[in-house]
C-alpha cells in the first residue's frame, strides 16, 4: 500500500505495532464498544472504558499478553497473531488461563485475535475446550477465537471509516492484509500466463518502441510511464536485520520465458550457507537452479484459486521468516555499515 494512501505506511508492520495501534484506537467509543461486543456480553462491553486497556503487561505466569483489559470487575487477555503460520506458545494458552483462574474479578476472558486462515485454529480450540473443563465451581473463564475479518466487519457495518480518518486507514490496512480482493483469471488468461510466448512478445514490442525513440530526431522524446514494457524483473527483496537481501519474490522475465511460470521466489547461490539451507528446509516444493539463484515457483493451481493471495502468502511466510532469521544470525558482511 503506497505511503500516500495510508498514514500508517511503514509504521504498522508486525504484531507489536498492530497491537499498539489497535489499543490506541480503543479511545474511540464508536469503535471500542462494537469491537468488545465480538466477545463480551452487551452490559460488559458498554462498561469498559479506554483507560482499562494496556499492552504487553507481564503476568505472574511469565507470559506477556498483547492486550490486557482490566477494571475492578473484569479482566480480559487478548493474544494477537497477524501471521497465518505463527502458532501460540504454552504461556499464551495454559499460562494465561492459569493467570485468569487466580483473578478475583467477576468476569474473565481469554481471547485470540487471528487471521481467518490461521493454521492453528483447530488445535487451539481443542486445548481451550480442555482448559474450560478444569475451572472450578463458581468461576467462569470465557475463551473465544475471533478473526481480523470480524474487526473489518465492525468498521464496515458501523460506517466508521466515513466517520474517522484513523479508522478509515486502519480499515484499509486490515483489508489489504486479511481480506484481499479476489484476483480472478479466465482460463484463457491462465493459459497465456503459463506460456513462454507472452514475455517474448512483450520484449519484442519494447524493442520496437525503443527503436522509434532512438531514431526520432523531432525534439525530445519522453517515456510516458514505465521505462520498460516488459521489465527484467518486478518483485520484492526481503532484508535481514543487517539490511542485506536474503530472499526475492516476484516476476522474473527470463525465468518466465524459460520455465513458463510467471511467479517465482528464492535465494542467491552465493548467499550464506545458513540462508541457503533455511530456504531448502523451509520450502518443500520443487526448486531449480537458474542464473545463480535457487528458485521455487507457483503453478496455475495457486494463481487460479479463489484465495490465491492467501495461499501465496501462506506458502511464502515460513520461507521468508526462516531466511530472514538465518541471515540475521550471521555476522554482517560489512559491520561498519550496520
Amino acid at each position: 500500500m503506497p505511503r500516500a494512501e495510508n498514514v500508517f505506511y511503514n509504521l504498522v508492520t508486525d504484531e507489536n505495532s498492530t497491537t499498539e495501534l489497535l489499543c490506541n484506537l480503543m479511545r474511540f467509543s464508536a469503535f471500542r464498544i462494537p469491537f468488545l461486543r465480538l466477545f463480551l456480553p452487551e452490559a460488559t462491553a458498554t462498561e469498559v472504558v479506554w483507560e482499562d486497556f494496556d499492552t504487553q503487561l507481564a503476568t505472574t505466569g511469565g507470559g506477556r499478553p498483547d492486550l490486557q483489559i482490566r477494571n475492578n470487575d473484569f479482566v480480559a487477555l487478548i493474544e494477537i497473531k497477524v501471521s497465518a503460520g505463527l502458532a501460540t506458545t504454552p504461556h499464551q494458552r495454559r499460562g494465561y488461563f492459569e493467570f485468569l483462574r487466580k483473578q478475583d474479578a467477576r468476569e474473565c476472558w481469554l481471547i485470540f485475535l487471528v487471521p481467518r486462515n490461521w493454521a492453528h485454529r483447530d488445535e487451539l480450540n481443542r486445548e481451550l475446550a480442555e482448559l474450560a473443563g478444569t475451572v472450578g465451581p463458581g468461576k467462569t473463564i470465557g475463551a473465544r477465537v475471533i478473526h481480523w475479518n470480524d474487526v473489518i466487519d465492525v468498521i464496515e457495518k458501523n460506517d466508521l471509516a466515513a466517520l474517522n480518518p484513523f479508522l478509515n486507514d486502519f480499515h484499509k490496512l486490515l483489508a489489504a492484509r486479511f481480506a484481499p480482493k479476489f484476483v480472478a483469471f479466465t482460463a484463457r488468461e491462465m493459459q497465456m500466463l503459463f506460456s513462454n510466448e507472452i514475455p517474448s512478445a512483450l520484449a519484442r514490442l519494447q524493442q520496437i518502441v525503443d527503436a522509434v525513440r532512438d531514431r526520432s530526431t523531432m525534439g525530445r522524446v519522453k517515456a510516458s510511464a514505465s521505462r520498460s514494457l516488459c521489465p527484467s524483473e518486478y518483485g520484492l527483496y526481503f532484508l535481514d536485520d543487517h539490511n542485506q537481501t536474503v530472499f526475492w519474490f516476484g516476476v522474473w522475465t527470463d525465468f518466465w520465458k524459460t520455465q513458463g511460470t510467471p511467479l517465482c521466489f528464492g535465494v542467491t547461490e552465493n548467499a550464506s550457507e545458513a540462508v541457503r539451507q533455511a530456504f531448502l528446509d523451509s520450502y518443500p516444493g520443487q526448486k531449480k537452479h537458474f542464473e545463480k539463484y535457487i528458485l521455487g515457483w507457483f503453478g496455475p493451481e495457486v494463481l487460479s484459486a479463489e484465495n490465491a493471495i492467501d495461499e501465496i502468502w501462506a506458502a511464502l511466510t515460513p520461507v521468508v521468516e526462516a531466511t530472514i532469521a538465518a541471515g540475521s544470525k550471521e555476522p554482517p558482511s560489512n559491520p561498519a555499515e550496520v
